[in-house]
């Protein structure tokens, strides 16, 4: 054997297993089309520059501080952007970008007005992040006949939408000019959320069957995806 980095995944109490093995017991005899009727939302944050040390150059000995070998960065990534956006197998949402200050956070109010109120929705699912649980989005949810799907928290694995975001900022990372301004940050991740192929989300939708029997095999841990 060799060794490798650990792969990552967040942090599970017994409660959170607890939960996400219900959850995934109780759907997983739901089919394609059942899953095509879901609204897969979440948040992300994606920065005017990334810092995440991905890059990686081929260098000779003794080239290390050649300027060919520096990647110049801009103190705490520059600043960023919040999103909000929903996809399913029908299309997806308006990417939101979330107004505010220089490091929005998305509180509940701003969640209802910015996220949820410009869309109509069929089968709703969301997290359970503050902003989402909060008694004015669950009243707001409840007034439009919105059904909301109880989630289980600290569950990525299960929402295909994080590929989507894994998309979308490769995406953004890849244009040419690179975007130097919040102004041209926002332009960029608003064009490339339209141009991701709805082909792309069908694939992205279409293992949650998979999802939820690995899910019950991991007895409510990580899985692969």
């Amino acid at each position: 054997m060799v060794p490798h980095k650990p792969t990552n995944g967040p942090k599970l109490t017994r409660a959170h297993r607890t939960a996400r093995l219900h959850f995934a017991r109780s759907h997983l005899n739901c089919t394609q089309q059942d899953w095509s009727r879901v609204l897969f939302s979440d948040e992300s944050k994606i920065v005017l520059h990334s810092n995440d040390g991905r890059k990686k150059v081929y260098r000779r000995k003794g080239e290390r501080f050649a300027q060919c070998c520096f990647e110049e960065r801009v103190a705490y990534g520059g600043g960023s952007r919040t999103v909000w956006g929903g996809i399913s197998a029908n299309g997806k949402t308006q990417l939101e970008v979330v107004t505010g200050p220089r490091l929005p956070t998305l509180n509940a109010e701003r969640y209802i007005r910015e996220c949820l109120g410009p869309h109509v929705i069929f089968l709703f699912m969301h997290d359970n992040a503050g902003a989402h649980a909060a008694c004015i989005v669950r009243e707001y949810l409840r007034d439009v006949n919105i059904t909301v799907m109880d989630w289980p928290a600290r569950s990525p694995d299960m929402n295909p939408i994080e590929h989507m975001w894994d998309e979308e900022k490769r995406r953004v990372r890849a244009r040419q000019p690179f975007a130097q301004t919040m102004q041209e940050l926002k332009t960029a991740i608003e064009e490339e959320w339209e141009m991701i192929p709805q082909n792309f989300i069908e694939r992205l939708i279409k293992p949650m069957s998979n999802v939820m029997r690995a899910v019950v095999d991991a007895h409510g841990g990580n899985t692969r995806y």
